[in-house]
């Protein structure tokens, strides 16, 4: 396309080029115009504009598909730093494949993962079996180390995880495993009397002693009772409970007790003179488990709880911080 400026300049010597036989009058007869000289015709831009346009049909419609692809490559590859960014990003994640994830994959291959199981409930076929008392474990052949365990009848013994002075557990066939119990010597006993023990030995039972969503696992043994592993990574109230036990932040303890009286309700204050002290939990035949204060469990006034006496019991396997 001819610059505007230049095209003014020549187009006078076009005229005059063109109607050089007749000269401005031959210009003024064919256009009924009345122009003295051919400086004074004016430029036709729309013809001009229309002829330069078909012209550079092809040219123009390129650049109005490329041009925007071109001003942001250019902008991209020479102006920005875009390019150099997404090169160190892909150079990087390359790298950290054939880096990383070989490692990854490494560490975890020291890992067996555990197969595919189905869980189904069969209690017609299968019972769970607390074997207590003295010489429980010995009578199953099992040491009284935590997670000693054996086959027994089609099934599986185990000692108590807990506490080896509860005795064991066994997971077998009903009628197999009740003849292999009978042939270690082993009979049916009284479920109050398994009550006893647990009480007498300190052992919470479930929501019984722990109230859902409010007790906290250290106040109730977990952590002598083999309840919590501070080895082991994420799990549901970890930060709770580390800060907890990091801090020494317990201030009561899920304690056995014997009642001398009536048998408190589950729920019911402990008093110790006018103050409250603790609650009550699970009991049975004046033998319970209450939540109380630390400074009331070795010392400091009598324990009430409504019309009974309480009187606080201190495991074997409890440890309380020094005074």
């Amino acid at each position: 396309m001819v610059h505007p400026v230049c095209a003014k300049t020549l187009f006078p010597g076009f005229l005059e080029e063109k109607y050089s036989a007749g000269g401005i009058a031959a210009l003024n007869e064919r256009y009924r115009s009345d122009f003295v000289s051919y400086g004074d015709v004016p430029l036709p831009r729309q013809e001009a504009d229309y002829l330069d346009f078909t012209e550079r049909k092809g040219a123009i419609r390129r650049h109005f598909v490329f041009d925007n692809y071109a001003v942001v490559l250019r902008y991209i590859m020479i102006q920005g730093r875009a390019f150099w960014n997404t090169f160190i990003l892909v150079v990087a994640t390359i790298v950290g494949q054939l880096t990383i994830m070989p490692m990854a994959a490494f560490a975890l291959s020291r890992y067996k993962l555990r197969s595919k199981i189905a869980l189904a409930t069969a209690p017609e076929t299968h019972a769970v079996a607390l074997v207590y008392g003295g010489g429980a474990l010995a009578a199953l052949g099992l040491s009284a180390e935590r997670g000693t365990a054996k086959a027994l009848a089609g099934g599986v013994a185990y000692a108590d995880p807990r506490l080896a002075e509860i005795g064991a557990r066994a997971i077998l066939p009903v009628e197999a495993g009740r003849a292999a119990l009978a042939a270690a010597g082993i009979a049916a006993g009284d479920p109050a009397d398994y009550e006893r023990s647990r009480l007498e030995l300190g052992l919470p039972d479930g929501s019984r002693d722990l109230e859902i969503e409010k007790s906290i696992l250290l106040e109730s043994g977990f952590d002598e009772l083999a309840g919590v592993d501070w080895d082991k990574g994420c799990y549901m109230g970890q930060e709770l409970t580390a800060r907890t036990h990091y801090r020494a932040l317990i201030k009561k303890r899920l304690v056995p007790v014997r009642i001398d009286g009536p048998t408190p309700a589950p729920g019911t204050p402990i008093l110790a003179g006018e103050a409250e002290v603790g609650v009550m939990r699970s009991a049975s035949d004046r033998a319970g488990l209450a939540l109380l204060k630390i400074d009331s469990i070795t010392e400091g006034p009598p324990l009430a709880a409504g019309a009974a006496r309480i009187e606080p019991k201190k495991p074997f396997w409890l440890k309380l911080p020094a005074s």
